[in-house]
Parts: C-alpha cells; structure tokens; sequence
C-alpha cells in the first residue's frame, strides 16, 4: 500500500424514462440573482457547465462469484464462521432461469464478472468426458457446459465478461512458477467459441494468498506471472484487456495480508489496462477477523461513507505514479465481507451505502463497479433461491436509469454532512424514447439524494431546474426491511423479471428556478429534468 492509509437501464424502461421527462417544457432560462435559500433547506449546487468525470456505460457491473459456477462450496445460509472461502456445498449456478435473465436484463449494459476465491481452486476441462476428480492443487471442475452457459447469458443480455483465470497453487511446477497451460486452454475455447469475456486477470485476492495457500505472494513473483499471462492472453485473444492486480482491501486497515500494490506496479505497470481494488466497508458474522463489524447504524454517516474515498485515493495514486495508462476500477465490492450480514445486507439500510458507494465512485472517476453478487448469499442483489429482489435490487435499477456516464460535479452545504448527493448526464439511451425531443441531443440530467439522517430534510438544488422535473423516492417503514416503497408503493417483480415503477411525481420548480425536494428520514430520491447543460449537449 503506497501510504498506511491516508488521513484518513423492453418498454419498462421506456415507459420509466417517458414518466421523468413526458410533458417537461422546455428549460427556463436562469435568472440573474438567486435569493436565499428557504429556511431550513440544504443548499445544493449542480454544475452542468463540464463534465467532472466520466465512467463506462457498463458502470454498475455485477459478479457470480466461481464457487457458484462451477458448484464449489459458497457462504453458508446459517451465517457461520467460515475462513476465506465459504463452506456450504452449491449446485452450478443456472443462467437459463426466465425471472433471474428478466431481472439482470434491466440491470444492462453492465459487465459480468466470474471470480472469487474460488477461482484459484478451479480446473479447466473442456473435453467431452471432463474429469470428477481434480487433480492436485485443484477443488473443482470447470466444464464446457458450465462456461457455454455463462456465455450465453452474456451474449443474450449484451453483457461484458471479466474472467478471473487460476493463479493459485495448482498451475504451478515444483519451484512455483506459474504455468499458462490451464489459461491457454480457457482463453483459447472463449476466444474459438465467441464467447464475450473481453477482460481477463489472473488470481482473486493475490495479497491474501498466506490464508488461502498457505504461501505468500509476493508484488515482484506475481508480476513475473502476470507478463506470462499477458503473453499467453495476447496471442489467443489480442484484442482481450488484462486486469490485476485484484487486492483486497480492508477498512480501517487498507491492503492485506501482505502488501503487493506498489510492488507489483513498479515491475508490471505496463502489463495492465486496469487496475482493480476490491473493498467491503464491513465484515460479517462469518468473518473470523474483524476491522469493522457489520452492525446497524455503521454506514449511515457521512463520515463513515468518505472512508471509501480514503481507500480509493491509495489504489489511484499509485495508478498515477506507476501505470498512468491503466484505469481504476472497484472490481468487487458488497455490504459486508464473507457472503453479507444476514439480516442487514439485504436490508433497505445497506440501499442506502449502495447508492452513495456508486456516486461516490463514478465522482471520483472509477470507470467500473462490480457489485458482489447479482444473486447469492446476503450480498445479492437477488434472492438466489426465490428470485425475489433486495432493496439494493431496485436502487440499481433506478440508478441505470438515472444516472448516465458523464459526472457533474455538485456542491451540498457543509452544515449538513449526512445528506449526500450525485448528479450524472441522463443515459444515452434515453434518447430512443419518444416525445422526449429535449432529451435528444443529451440535454437531461439526473441526480440522486441520500437522506441519512431520521429527520425529515428539504433540499433547494440550483443550477438543475426546468419548467417540471419528475422524481422517484425510496423509502421504507423500518432500515431493516427488505421491501421498498417507490412513490409509497411496495416494489414487486412480476414472474418474468421485469418491474413496472410507479408514476413519477411531479415537482415544479420555484420562482426563482430552483427545484426542491423533500426527502424523508432514512430514504433516496432519484429527480431528472430536461435542462439544457452545457456538460450533457
């Protein structure tokens, strides 16, 4: 670690996009002055003369992690200790499922990520009698079927695909050197077989690998095997991007258990195209060790929540210094580590870190956010074996329809630390919907806004009005609840996947051009208006 840690988106959606902008006059012109903010409200500044940062139309991206591919062992539903990798025993994941491919579909564009601890235990055969038993240095096996079936639910929903290739013990020789035999033959078969794994990195987690293997890696080895690797990926599939290293780091204590950032970038900077970091802001009862309890109340504080910013600054100044080329993704990240706290992940309380986790990022111009899991254990955005949503579900949805690539930089007054907000350009997409002709050259915006307090706050945002804009809110009857309310309504998907939000209320906006918004204790609200910014033409 470079410093200890530093002072410290199918008519749903159109119809979804229709209710934020139909009707919207055309954008009043600013007036001259403005005058005071209404007593009591929380003055917010949107800047739409230029993009603050810019992120991939993939941004909100999310992961099924190896173990569930390949049937391995994932976190326990009972909640129990569990070291480094889970121990209850899954069935291969199903990608065929109608509601899980109607679910991910809204959550499009994104990537897909396959990785995880497991990805270190797992053997390749793709041959038409695949081996039961592994062999030595392996837990699983990876069949044809398995990955063609990834495949095409990535190829069927548009998706992009990270793969995390085997860098554990088992494709070393005897003095440890890594092997690009299993890589060969995996990066070989997607590349012959279309498949739309358009990034690669090698190993999950090296810096920890003293738990899991029982031997350290060291930044300086695993840049030797990451220039082999590159080599190998570059002639099966040129046209692939290379990812590593995948650090793991911790709140409070940044990179461990043993440190491989810098050294890893001073030896293979050049290797990579991005630079992923992996970061949980809690850990769960399964966890065995502890830096920061996944506890109720934790992360609804504004102080609590920049922590992230303090750990992302780490991964992007050493990307500055020593691979200026690369980008900066958080290439997995949940509520809580080893599977989320049951009970709490997949509550409308941790809904509201997930929103300020994405606009956090996407300020700071991380180009990617891998969410662990899209379905699976208490971290999913999905109940695996109901298929039923989580709050955080919902959130994403709204996000990808909110929130476009391009970032605006926004200002909230300082007196009021827990009231978080984020604007980005609306999506491109938009545009494909009719009757929207303001929305056409890129004009609208979007913000959200993160009530954590549990009083009742009023915001008066300049710089964002329009003659209307259209707003959805979340809420909940307790932070515990897993069923959230949009517009007051429970929001339910139906059995194909898709959900259906509310009619977005209306707003006017004051005299003065400014737009309000009253937001309840402990909630969210997404607004878009088509205002002409500068930054979003």
């Amino acid at each position: 670690m470079r410093e200890r840690y530093r002072t410290v988106l199918d008519e749903a959606s159109r119809a979804l996009v229709f209710f934020l902008v139909a009707g919207c006059g055309d954008a009043g012109e600013s007036a001259p002055a403005r005058p005071t903010v209404p007593p009591g409200a929380v003055a917010v500044t949107v800047d739409g003369g230029q993009v603050a940062s810019e992120v991939d139309d993939r941004f909100l991206s999310f992961s099924v992690d190896t173990a569930q591919l390949v049937g391995g062992t994932f976190w326990s539903a009972d909640g129990g200790v569990e070291v480094g990798r889970g121990e209850e025993l899954v069935p291969p994941y199903d990608f065929d499922r109608p509601k899980l491919r109607g679910l991910a579909a809204a959550l499009t564009p994104a990537y897909l990520r396959i990785g995880g601890s497991d990805a270190d235990f797992t053997f390749y055969d793709f041959g038409d009698d695949p081996v039961d038993t592994p062999p030595e240095g392996y837990d699983w096996v990876m069949t044809r079927d398995m990955f063609d079936g990834m495949s095409r639910f990535a190829t069927d929903l548009g998706l992009g695909v990270i793969f995390t290739v085997n860098g554990g013990s088992g494709p070393r020789d005897a003095a440890g050197v890594w092997q690009a035999d299993q890589a060969r033959s995996l990066v070989g078969y997607a590349a012959d077989h279309g498949s739309p794994v358009g990034v690669w990195e090698l190993s999950n987690e090296p810096n920890v690998f003293g738990l899991l293997m029982g031997e350290e890696m060291s930044g300086q080895r695993l840049a030797q095997d990451y220039r082999a690797f590159r080599d190998a990926v570059r002639q099966l599939q040129p046209s692939a991007r290379i990812s590593g290293p995948t650090v793991a780091l911790w709140p409070l204590t940044g990179e461990i258990l043993t440190p491989i950032l810098d050294d890893f970038l001073r030896e293979a900077g050049d290797v990579v195209d991005i630079i992923p970091w992996h970061y949980y802001p809690l850990q769960s009862q399964r966890c065995p060790i502890a830096t920061r309890e996944a506890v109720s109340g934790v992360l609804l504080s504004g102080e609590q929540l920049d922590e992230t910013a303090n750990m992302a600054e780490v991964v992007e100044s050493a990307r500055l210094d020593l691979a200026p080329q690369a980008e900066v993704w958080l290439g997995e990240g949940g509520h809580a580590q080893h599977g989320g706290e049951p009970g709490l992940s997949e509550s409308f309380e941790a809904t509201l870190w997930w929103l300020d986790q994405l606009g956090l990022l996407a300020r700071r111009g991380h180009r990617v956010m891998v969410r662990q899991t899209l379905s699976g254990s208490n971290y999913g955005l999905i109940d695996d074996v109901t298929l039923e949503p989580n709050p955080d579900y919902y959130a994403s949805v709204l996000w990808k329809r909110f929130m476009g690539s391009r970032v605006l930089d926004v200002r909230t007054d300082e007196s009021a630390p827990d009231v978080r907000v984020y604007a980005h350009c609306l999506p491109a997409a938009a545009a494909a919907v009719p009757d929207t002709a303001a929305l056409a050259d890129g004009a609208g915006a979007g913000l959200v806004a993160l009530n954590l307090t549990g009083e009742t706050v009023e915001l008066a945002v300049d710089g964002f009005s329009a003659d209307r804009v259209r707003m959805l809110r979340g809420t909940a009857t307790s932070l515990d609840s897993r069923t959230v309310l949009v517009e007051g309504e429970a929001a339910t998907a139906a059995e194909d996947g898709s959900w259906q939000p509310p009619a977005a209320s209306e707003q006017l906006a004051t005299a003065d051009g400014r737009v309000l918004v009253q937001l309840a204790p402990h909630s969210y609200a997404f607004v878009a208006t088509d205002v002409a910014l500068p930054a979003c033409e």
